[in-house]
């Protein structure tokens, strides 16, 4: 089997020659092709060569295009910094949020205004015309609720969910219209999956009933956009307890990329939690 027919046969409930494999090799992949951080998160052609190269050096069976979380909230004017040997963050000395007022400033802007977007369509595009249909290409996007905590810092977020829900959810669905088109460009520039990162449905985070009255919508509208383009939805969280439960019910997704055993597992391989014993 190659790579795509055994994703795919994983995927569909079918036993493959081998398990498939994903270590998760992003920013890590610059030293291939001799790049620092900040040329590989910017330039599309050094981007995609890293991890084509990648994917031929170590035998992976699917390419996901994490490149970073700072992604989305360019396309809303986020100020970020490139270190020379880490992720790009926001400058959160500079959020686009400064207080509750401003959260009705978010509106859905233009993906195609954004360069780290376009950036990002360019990389996924390359390695199409490479890979498509030898090796699954996955684009990796951070989700609604995350895209807003990186405009505004992610302790006043946390408050602001209690002090003003409302502005927060409005906020989420304007970032919401952006990311939907943005999908379905990513799906039409090559993407056979695209990962949505839900990092906030995790207990260690939020509780599932605020995920749900925050986000689920959001994420259930976008993840729709990809069903709809016959592309398959994929989840990534690496939070703690996460709610396998909620977000399948939201987003059927195809797959789900996570660290931690969900909220109502004890482990990776025990009994599920029951209700009494997670009280205790």
């Amino acid at each position: 089997m190659n790579a795509m027919e055994r994703m795919t046969a994983a995927l569909s409930h079918q036993e493959p020659d081998r398990v498939p494999v994903y270590p998760i090799l992003s920013g890590i992949t610059r030293r291939l092709v001799n790049a620092d951080y900040p040329t590989w998160s910017q330039d599309a052609e050094v981007c995609a060569n890293a991890y084509l190269k990648c994917a031929e050096e170590f035998d992976i069976d699917c390419i996901v295009t994490l490149i970073d979380l700072s992604v989305e909230c360019d396309a809303w004017g986020q100020k970020l910094i490139f270190p020379e040997n880490e992720a790009a963050h926001p400058d959160y000395s500079q959020c686009v949020i400064q207080d509750i007022e401003d959260y009705a400033k978010i509106k859905k802007v233009d993906y195609r205004t954004s360069k780290r977007m376009m950036m990002h369509l360019d990389v996924v595009k390359r390695i199409a015309a490479e890979k498509k249909g030898k090796l699954p290409i996955v684009a990796f996007v951070f989700g609604p609720l995350g895209t807003l905590s990186m405009l505004r810092k992610q302790e006043n977020l946390y408050m602001d969910l209690y002090d003003d829900p409302d502005a927060v959810k409005e906020a989420v669905g304007e970032i919401n219209e952006t990311l939907k088109e943005y999908a379905a460009a990513l799906c039409d520039a090559g993407a056979d999956a695209i990962m949505f990162d839900t990092l906030f449905s995790s207990g260690t985070i939020m509780s599932k009933d605020m995920w749900r009255e925050m986000e689920a919508d959001a994420a259930a509208e976008l993840a729709q956009v990809v069903h709809d383009k016959g592309a398959m939805v994929m989840i990534h969280n690496c939070g703690e307890k996460i709610y396998f439960d909620a977000q399948i019910e939201a987003m059927k997704p195809d797959a789900v990329s996570f660290l931690y055993p969900p909220d109502d597992c004890r482990d990776f391989v025990g009994p599920m939690v029951t209700p009494a014993a997670r009280e205790s």
